[in-house]
């Protein structure tokens, strides 16, 4: 009895390497076709509120924090608290092509899609009366 049981401990070890090695070999099959390229992603951005203080008194700094990154074909952005409709404009800063969308920033993970950019200004007018600017770049 015991002799077969190793057989089959044998069998199932041969089965589970010869699996691992063929999972291993299709993955660096350098004739697959890899339709996906890796995108460009640009570092999470905290858009920076332009100063704005009117009556020259010390002020409490803004709890709002505005983040925006770029996954390769849309910019993402997601605010702490909303402040209404926003338009807000990215300008290639090679080409200097701008785009200009309105967004409600009370969703979350607001997603606008921009296509393929490089390196780019976004500025962001919002209803409240605020602006946030902010430079997209791969460093």
């Amino acid at each position: 009895m015991k002799p077969l049981i190793k057989q089959l401990v044998i069998i199932l070890l041969l089965f589970t390497c010869s699996t691992v090695l063929a999972e291993e070999q299709r993955a660096n099959d350098p004739k697959k076709e890899t339709k996906t390229q890796s995108p460009k992603v640009f570092n999470v951005i905290i858009l920076e509120k332009s100063s704005g203080n009117k009556n020259k008194r010390p002020a409490a700094p803004s709890r709002q924090m505005v983040q925006c990154y770029y996954d390769g074909e849309s910019i993402v952005i997601d605010f702490n608290f909303p402040e209404g409709e926003c338009l807000v404009t990215v300008t290639d800063l090679y080409t200097g092509y701008p785009q200009s969308h309105t967004i409600d920033s009370s969703e979350n993970d607001i997603e606008i899609y921009v296509g393929d950019i490089n390196e780019s200004s976004i500025e962001i007018s919002t209803e409240y009366g605020h602006n946030y600017s902010g430079i997209l770049s791969a460093e």
